[in-house]
């Protein structure tokens, strides 16, 4: 799933719920649930730093967000891996991953910024959200 905020839970945790034939699963999104283009999941002040938390139980995701920077503040509780450190818009989540993020370049209702699992496969199934910074 995945949540956002102040020192809120940004986005949240990763997941996917029954099985394709060919080993996928059928329904995947975050926050429980699923990419709907009608839906605004997140609405933030333009110039706000969040922690969020991101997490997956199944397996590990590249997690992308458009338009921001953020920083990896711990991976599993410890300090972040080496290839994590530094300001990044994609990161790999393997369990929980705490982000800094940076909200600096507004957005509109017209054309919010998503954040995704970064697999084509998954974003394609739901793994995705959307946000403005106003």
């Amino acid at each position: 799933m995945i949540s956002a905020g102040e020192t809120n839970t940004g986005p949240g945790g990763m997941m996917g719920d029954g099985m394709m034939g060919d080993g996928m699963m059928s329904n995947m999104g975050i926050n429980g649930q699923s990419f709907d283009m009608s839906r605004m999941d997140l609405s933030i002040k333009l110039g706000t730093v969040e922690k969020w938390i991101v997490s997956t139980s199944m397996l590990a995701h590249p997690f992308h967000i458009h338009g921001v920077a953020f920083q990896v503040l711990s991976e599993n509780s410890g300090k972040p891996k080496p290839e994590s450190l530094g300001w990044k818009d994609t990161v790999i989540v393997d369990g929980v991953t705490e982000l800094l993020v940076k909200f600096d370049m507004p957005t509109s209702q017209e054309n919010p910024f998503i954040y995704h699992c970064h697999i084509l496969e998954h974003e394609d199934r739901g793994m995705m959200g959307q946000f403005t910074v106003s």
